[in-house]
Protein backbone atom coordinates (compact mmCIF):
# COMPACT_ATOMS: atom_id res chain seq x y z
CA UNK A 1 0.00 0.00 0.00
CA UNK A 2 2.81 2.60 0.96
CA UNK A 3 4.71 2.02 -2.40
CA UNK A 4 1.58 2.17 -4.86
CA UNK A 5 1.06 5.67 -2.80
CA UNK A 6 4.48 6.56 -3.09
CA UNK A 7 4.32 6.09 -6.93
CA UNK A 8 0.98 7.68 -7.54
CA UNK A 9 2.09 11.01 -5.69
CA UNK A 10 5.29 10.59 -7.95
CA UNK A 11 3.37 10.54 -11.25
CA UNK A 12 1.31 13.45 -10.17
CA UNK A 13 4.31 16.00 -9.45
CA UNK A 14 4.90 16.57 -12.56
CA UNK A 15 1.21 16.65 -13.22
CA UNK A 16 1.44 19.87 -10.53
CA UNK A 17 4.25 21.12 -11.29
CA UNK A 18 2.78 21.78 -14.64
CA UNK A 19 0.09 23.60 -13.84
CA UNK A 20 1.91 25.70 -11.42
CA UNK A 21 3.98 26.84 -14.22
CA UNK A 22 4.40 30.79 -14.59
CA UNK A 23 4.44 32.32 -17.84
CA UNK A 24 8.07 33.56 -19.21
CA UNK A 25 8.12 37.35 -20.17
CA UNK A 26 9.84 38.08 -23.33
CA UNK A 27 12.09 41.24 -23.14
CA UNK A 28 11.45 44.75 -23.84
CA UNK A 29 11.64 45.89 -27.49
CA UNK A 30 14.06 48.99 -27.40
CA UNK A 31 12.11 50.97 -29.94
CA UNK A 32 8.73 50.82 -28.14
CA UNK A 33 9.46 53.44 -25.58
CA UNK A 34 11.39 56.39 -26.41
CA UNK A 35 12.35 59.72 -25.05
CA UNK A 36 12.31 63.08 -26.74
CA UNK A 37 12.91 66.95 -25.97
CA UNK A 38 11.97 69.84 -27.13
CA UNK A 39 12.39 73.40 -25.96
CA UNK A 40 10.97 76.84 -26.90
CA UNK A 41 13.45 79.36 -24.91
CA UNK A 42 13.18 77.97 -21.08
CA UNK A 43 9.69 75.74 -21.62
CA UNK A 44 10.80 72.18 -22.06
CA UNK A 45 9.06 69.73 -23.60
CA UNK A 46 9.99 66.02 -22.28
CA UNK A 47 7.48 63.97 -24.41
CA UNK A 48 7.69 59.68 -24.34
CA UNK A 49 6.34 57.62 -26.66
CA UNK A 50 5.04 54.55 -25.61
CA UNK A 51 4.09 52.50 -28.49
CA UNK A 52 3.99 49.75 -26.00
CA UNK A 53 0.77 47.35 -25.27
CA UNK A 54 1.80 48.21 -21.40
CA UNK A 55 0.56 51.03 -18.94
CA UNK A 56 3.81 52.74 -18.15
CA UNK A 57 5.07 54.36 -14.56
CA UNK A 58 8.18 57.00 -16.02
CA UNK A 59 10.39 59.05 -13.75
CA UNK A 60 13.43 60.76 -14.77
CA UNK A 61 15.88 63.61 -14.00
CA UNK A 62 17.21 66.68 -16.28
CA UNK A 63 20.83 67.60 -15.38
CA UNK A 64 22.56 70.82 -16.07
CA UNK A 65 25.99 70.17 -17.26
CA UNK A 66 27.52 73.20 -15.91
CA UNK A 67 27.62 74.87 -12.72
CA UNK A 68 25.58 75.67 -11.01
CA UNK A 69 24.22 72.33 -11.21
CA UNK A 70 20.34 72.32 -11.95
CA UNK A 71 18.12 68.66 -11.48
CA UNK A 72 14.85 69.22 -12.86
CA UNK A 73 12.75 66.01 -11.84
CA UNK A 74 10.18 64.36 -13.73
CA UNK A 75 7.41 61.28 -13.77
CA UNK A 76 4.21 60.32 -15.75
CA UNK A 77 1.98 57.49 -16.16
CA UNK A 78 1.31 56.91 -19.78
CA UNK A 79 -1.29 54.60 -20.82
CA UNK A 80 -0.71 52.02 -23.45
CA UNK A 81 0.05 53.35 -27.39
CA UNK A 82 0.01 56.95 -26.13
CA UNK A 83 2.26 59.99 -25.90
CA UNK A 84 3.14 61.41 -22.17
CA UNK A 85 4.37 65.31 -22.23
CA UNK A 86 6.10 67.46 -19.17
CA UNK A 87 6.52 70.94 -19.58
CA UNK A 88 9.28 72.28 -17.29
CA UNK A 89 10.69 75.81 -16.99
CA UNK A 90 14.22 75.31 -16.67
CA UNK A 91 17.33 77.95 -16.79
CA UNK A 92 19.72 78.33 -19.61
CA UNK A 93 22.23 75.60 -20.08
CA UNK A 94 23.02 72.18 -21.91
CA UNK A 95 21.54 69.01 -20.02
CA UNK A 96 20.90 65.26 -20.16
CA UNK A 97 17.90 63.39 -19.64
CA UNK A 98 17.70 60.06 -17.54
CA UNK A 99 14.68 58.42 -17.53
CA UNK A 100 13.07 54.96 -16.85
CA UNK A 101 10.17 53.58 -17.89
CA UNK A 102 8.39 50.58 -16.03
CA UNK A 103 5.66 48.40 -17.17
CA UNK A 104 2.60 49.44 -13.90
CA UNK A 105 0.88 45.95 -14.34
CA UNK A 106 2.29 42.78 -13.46
CA UNK A 107 5.94 41.72 -12.13
CA UNK A 108 7.94 41.72 -14.63
CA UNK A 109 11.16 42.68 -13.12
CA UNK A 110 14.45 44.45 -15.10
CA UNK A 111 12.31 42.78 -18.25
CA UNK A 112 10.17 45.13 -18.17
CA UNK A 113 11.56 48.47 -18.36
CA UNK A 114 13.04 50.72 -21.08
CA UNK A 115 15.48 53.94 -20.21
CA UNK A 116 19.28 55.04 -19.54
CA UNK A 117 22.10 53.53 -17.91
CA UNK A 118 21.81 54.32 -13.74
CA UNK A 119 18.01 53.98 -14.12
CA UNK A 120 17.02 51.32 -16.03
CA UNK A 121 18.60 47.87 -15.53
CA UNK A 122 20.02 46.74 -18.12
CA UNK A 123 19.05 50.13 -20.29
CA UNK A 124 18.04 50.14 -23.49
CA UNK A 125 18.70 54.08 -24.25
CA UNK A 126 21.96 56.37 -23.85
CA UNK A 127 21.28 59.58 -22.02
CA UNK A 128 18.98 62.68 -24.59
CA UNK A 129 20.87 65.94 -24.90
CA UNK A 130 19.62 68.83 -25.00
CA UNK A 131 20.26 72.86 -24.88
CA UNK A 132 17.35 75.14 -23.14
CA UNK A 133 17.24 78.67 -23.73
CA UNK A 134 17.56 81.47 -26.46
CA UNK A 135 21.39 80.96 -28.02
CA UNK A 136 22.99 84.54 -29.41
CA UNK A 137 22.63 84.05 -33.49
CA UNK A 138 25.55 87.42 -33.58
CA UNK A 139 25.30 90.52 -32.75
CA UNK A 140 23.54 93.13 -33.91
CA UNK A 141 24.38 96.70 -34.66
CA UNK A 142 22.74 99.17 -32.47
CA UNK A 143 23.54 102.92 -32.32
CA UNK A 144 25.00 103.37 -35.68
Amino acid sequence: MTTRAALCSTAAAPVLALGLATPATAAVVPSEVNLSVTSVRNAVTVTIDNASSHWLQCTGVAKRDTAPEYVYPYYMNIQPTTVGTRIIDMANGDYHAMWKCEIAEGDLGAHGQWGTPGYAIPSTHEDYAFEVGARAAGSLPFGS
